[in-house]
């Protein structure tokens, strides 16, 4: 028996029947991921060991799994032999109110079914927030463009989303301030996320607090004006949270919805061989949201941008008190579980010519076999816990393209990519908008 048998993997008895490269004493696998980003070492090991594979960072083994079934078994059916633990410790010092993304167990059960998005009556909501977008949308643009060959057109990108997202949610933007607060804030936990470290820098509580305090202004401003559409104004009306909760639960909203709806639409803005063709079809003078979802051009090119360009890359979890059967394999106990996206949105078994960005692949019966949450296209997760504002994200996406593609636009691909928060995001972007 090995040193490293002896040591380390004799803790986890059933680690040694799960191919992956070959670990070494004392740092395992670490030399095997250096330089390497998520989607590259989801891609890698798929590729060299099939769809399970086992790594050692030090003496922690972490199972990935590229087999929808067994995927499916993680994240649903046997969902309560794991728990999230990742990135939540790191996220959790800069989010407000407890909330489902953060929690697990009968706590995640709780917090789920009190879920304030379950009082927002989301697909009427979404209706009525057609016009309130579409004006912010058009003012925006009205006062930014032209936009002429912009090194950083993601940094534009990104802003117009946080502030339709201030909109939508709270009814107002929230000034540049609080926007500078968030995003210290989230750049301050991305180094936790990052580095697995739990350090916080000076002045955290304080941007914190600032930005916090500004979604509490705009939540207390909605409460006095019972007319408005926004999330805060239903909230007001419907919710059964308390004040401060209210707030906590709105700005917790933020950083993930923001970062994953820009690096889409970045995605998409990138593909200069079917934008003219898209902008061809899209509905000139649409009366309301329901014919922007009915443009199934534009639909085509939104799953096929999440199919081949997912946001999140890869989603965590670890197996609980006792050992659990998973596909092919038992894990055990304290065992993570990293899912890797891109490798099934881009699998040739299922998707021809993968890599490939197709648009007409999606005829109606593609997007019948192929729903979000199902085994090959997963963007928001799959399961109980898929992501709570997938219906948000979409409507930004259709929204902010839809007011786009009545332009000229012309976007050379990124330069690179930035694991950020969690999500893929697309840098040095040159484009012009007019």
């Amino acid at each position: 028996m090995s040193l490293w048998e002896t040591l380390v993997s004799s803790k986890y008895p059933n680690t040694g029947q799960i191919p992956g490269p070959l670990p070494e004493f004392p740092l395992g696998n670490i030399r095997d991921l250096r330089g390497h980003s998520a989607l590259e070492m989801s891609e890698m090991l798929k590729r060299t060991y099939g769809p399970y594979a086992i790594v050692w960072i030090a003496n922690q083994p972490t199972v990935w799994l590229h087999d929808p079934d067994a995927i499916l078994e993680v994240l649903s059916t046997k969902s309560s032999s794991f728990f999230k633990d990742e990135p939540l410790a790191a996220m959790r010092p800069g989010l407000g109110a407890p909330n489902a993304f953060t929690s697990n167990g009968a706590e995640w059960k709780e917090t789920h079914r009190n879920s304030f998005l379950e009082d927002l009556r989301m697909p009427a909501w979404l209706v009525n927030q057609f016009e309130p977008a579409r004006a912010f949308l058009i003012a925006r643009f009205d006062r930014d463009l032209p936009i002429v060959d912009k090194p950083d057109l993601e940094s534009w990108i990104y802003r117009l989303v946080f502030d339709l997202t201030s909109h939508m949610l709270l009814g107002r933007g929230v000034g540049d301030e609080a926007f500078d607060a968030y995003n210290r804030v989230t750049d301050a936990l991305d180094v936790r996320m990052s580095t697995n470290l739990p350090l916080l820098p000076r002045g955290f509580a304080r941007n914190k607090k600032k930005w916090f305090d500004a979604v509490a202004d705009a939540a207390s401003a909605a409460r006095e004006e019972p007319s408005g559409t926004s999330m805060a104004h239903q909230l007001a009306r419907y919710s059964r949270l308390l004040q401060h909760e209210q707030a906590g639960a709105l700005g917790n909203m933020f950083p993930g919805g923001v970062f994953s709806v820009t690096a889409t639409l970045l995605h998409l803005l990138t593909q200069a061989d079917v934008l003219s063709d898209l902008g061809a079809a899209i509905p000139k003078a649409p009366s309301g949201y329901s014919d922007v979802v009915a443009c199934v051009r534009l639909e085509q090119w939104i799953r096929e941008s999440m199919r081949v360009a997912p946001p999140v890359p890869v989603f965590m979890r670890r197996v609980s008190a006792a050992p659990v059967e998973v596909g092919r394999f038992t894990l055990d106990p304290g065992v993570r579980v990293i899912i890797g996206t891109a490798p099934l949105h881009r699998d040739a078994s299922h998707w021809p010519d993968p890599l490939a960005f197709k648009p007409d692949r999606w005829t109606e019966a593609t997007l019948a076999e192929n729903p979000f949450g199902s085994g090959y296209l997963f963007p928001f997760g799959r399961g109980p816990r898929t992501c709570q504002g997938q219906d948000v994200a979409l409507f930004q996406i259709r929204m902010v393209m839809l007011m786009l593609l009545e332009r000229s636009v012309q976007c050379a691909p990124p330069t690179s990519h930035r694991f950020y928060f969690g999500c893929a995001m697309p840098q040095g972007v040159r484009g012009t908008i007019r």
